[in-house]
Formats: C-alpha cells, sequence, structure tokens
C-alpha cells in the first residue's frame, strides 16, 4: 500500500514555539477542543502537529505572512483556489478569511476553510465559531464511531462560501484511495453540497428576499491516463428521490475485501437533476421549484477515478455554484473553484 501524500503551495518559516502557548489559548470550557491561532510565535511544525493529534484546532486567519502549509502540517491533501486571475473570476471566487486544521478518527486529517466576499471587511466571528463547532462534532462522531474494512480515507476538506445578504454555500469533500489493486490506484471524492438561501438564515446579515434557484457541481480530472471509472446519481426527473451506487469492491490477497460501501439514497423533493459525464468529467444540475426554493437543499454526488498504479501526481479540480435570486434583482451565484492535488510516493 502506497503513501498518499498532497503538497499544499503555501510557504512557512518555522520560529519558536511554547508549549505554554497552547494551554494559554485552551478555552475554558473543557468540552471546547483548544484552539490556537497562528501567528509569528508560534509556528514550529511538530509541536503544532503535537497540539493537533491531542485534538487541537489551527487557525490562521490569513491577516498577515504567517501562513502554514498543509505539507509541513501532515496533512495529505490540499484545495488551493482554481482560477484563470481575471479580476472577474478572482471577484467571484472571494477570499479566504480563514483555514482551520485538526485530526479526527485514526489520525485522519481535515481542512476546513472560510470563503467570504472580496470586499468583506467584518470579524466573522460566527463563521469561526461555527467551524469550530462543525469540527468538534466530527471528532466526537468519529472518536466513537466503530471501524470497518473500508478503502483509506485521505481525509476531508470543508469549504464554507459565505455571501452576506444572499446566501451560503457549503462543500465538504472526502476522498479515499485504494492503490496497487490489479495495477490500478483508484480515488474516490465524495461530495456534499449544502446551498442556503438568504431567507432561511438569520437577519439582518441576510436578506429575506432571497432565495435558491439552481446548484451545480463538476467533479473532474485534468491529469492524464487518469479517468471516471463510476459516478452517480444519474439523471432524475419528477423524483422525490436519488440514488448513488458506485459500489467498487476490491478483493486484495488472502481473500479481505475492501468496499467504500458508497452505496445511498437521499430524499430531494421539489427538484430535477441533469447529470452527464465524460472520461473526464461528471457535471451534474439541480433545478430548484417551490419549496425547495425557499430552503436549505443538499446534494451528495461522488465520482470514483481509475488511474496506472505509480502514476506521480494527480488533479481534481471541483467546482460548484448556487444561484440566488430575489423580487427585485438579477440572479447572482455563489461558487467555489478548487483544485486537488495528490502525489504518490514510495511504498511504506
Amino acid at each position: 500500500m502506497k503513501k498518499i501524500i498532497c503538497l499544499f503551495l503555501a510557504i512557512m518559516l518555522p520560529t519558536f514555539f511554547s508549549a505554554s502557548t497552547v494551554a494559554e489559548t485552551a478555552p475554558p470550557d473543557a468540552d471546547i477542543p483548544n484552539v490556537l491561532y497562528i501567528s509569528d510565535e508560534n509556528r514550529n511544525a511538530s509541536q503544532l502537529q503535537e497540539f493537533m493529534s491531542n485534538g487541537g484546532i489551527i487557525i490562521d486567519m490569513h491577516n498577515n505572512e504567517t501562513v502554514i502549509s498543509e505539507e509541513q502540517l501532515g496533512i495529505p491533501f490540499s484545495a488551493k483556489i482554481n482560477s484563470d486571475s481575471s479580476p472577474k473570476a478572482t471577484e467571484k471566487l472571494g477570499k479566504d478569511f480563514a483555514t482551520l486544521y485538526y485530526n479526527y478518527g485514526n489520525d485522519r486529517n481535515g481542512i476546513y476553510i472560510i470563503n467570504v466576499d472580496t470586499n468583506s471587511n467584518s470579524t466573522h466571528n460566527d463563521l469561526i465559531d461555527e467551524a469550530v463547532t462543525a469540527i468538534h462534532n466530527r471528532q466526537n462522531f468519529y472518536a466513537s464511531a466503530s471501524s470497518s474494512n473500508s478503502a483509506p480515507s485521505i481525509g476531508i476538506i470543508d469549504i464554507t462560501t459565505t455571501r452576506e445578504p444572499k446566501g451560503k454555500l457549503n462543500a465538504s469533500y472526502e476522498v479515499f484511495t485504494v492503490q496497487d489493486y490489479n495495477g490500478r490506484d483508484y480515488y474516490t471524492v465524495k461530495c456534499t453540497l449544502n446551498g442556503m438561501p438568504g431567507c432561511i438564515l438569520s437577519s439582518p446579515k441576510f436578506d429575506s428576499k432571497y432565495q435558491g434557484e439552481n446548484l451545480s457541481t463538476i467533479i473532474e480530472t485534468t491529469t492524464s491516463s487518469v479517468t471516471i471509472d463510476q459516478y452517480g446519481p444519474h439523471r432524475t426527473i419528477d423524483s422525490d428521490s436519488y440514488s448513488v451506487n458506485i459500489g467498487v469492491g476490491w478483493v486484495q490477497d488472502g481473500g479481505f475485501q475492501i468496499s467504500g460501501g458508497w452505496s445511498w439514497t437521499r430524499s430531494i423533493f421539489d427538484t430535477d437533476i441533469e447529470a452527464s459525464c465524460t472520461t473526464k468529467k461528471a457535471t451534474w444540475d439541480v433545478e430548484l421549484s417551490s419549496s425547495a426554493q425557499e430552503t436549505s437543499t443538499t446534494f451528495c454526488p461522488a465520482v470514483t477515478f481509475d488511474c496506472p498504479s505509480g502514476k506521480a501526481e494527480i488533479y481534481v479540480p471541483v467546482s460548484a455554484s448556487y444561484e440566488i435570486d430575489s423580487w427585485n434583482t438579477f440572479s447572482e451565484t455563489i461558487e467555489l473553484s478548487r483544485e486537488i492535488k495528490c502525489t504518490s510516493t514510495s511504498a511504506s
């Protein structure tokens, strides 16, 4: 089995990190995990990794030069903004206000990215609190979850894209891998999208006139000789549910079976799902109507990629958009676009 390591492009200059700094930043409530804001004084990578392994959450506020890299934190994946760099595209994709790093379940790693409008100057303490709570819940869930013979998870990337006063688009990507199975490597990306219009979010930050119109997403690869093996869901019209079945199973030497358990059915009312897939790209378009326009919409697609064993790198761009409209404005979209890069190294 190969070890999967994903490299992030940010740069870090390690400096002295005092162990007492962690204790001083711990909240008084013992039920809340320790939270550490990165500064120039506490960027020692090995001690940061130890802090995370003990349930700590590291927060990089992106407001100075103290940027931590996933590679130096020992996190085996990343998700940089994927843009054509034009001013219009950059403005649409907003800015990353903060990134949170943590460990969960069997020393797996997580990244939680908070993205806001480019022109936003708010402190967004509510979004920080929301992220910490979500991470805490995940840590507690996996601490009590039973283990299974599933394909190994590389980890989870959460992206919260907030555009006040219109709405929010939350995306969670979990990547699984099976390496060296009959000369092939497999990567599965499971995605959970949640579009929330302003009409269901708290005022005064959000306006009740905004409702959802459409939720779209793409999962693809730009790497040569890597192709889509399976995807789901497929097209559904006039249905109150959809199903995903990418139940690829692998049996290793000795008859031990690895199965991702990648089959599920979800309810989704007042929507039509258009789906299409080529050898490189899977696309879904979820059209909202009636009650679905005025509530939170959750959509869970997935893709399994097939690539030659020992492929040096695999790139998986992911994107999503949530269309928002109101009675006196033109429709607008909340967008995200990221690129996941994975690099295989020698067997461990």
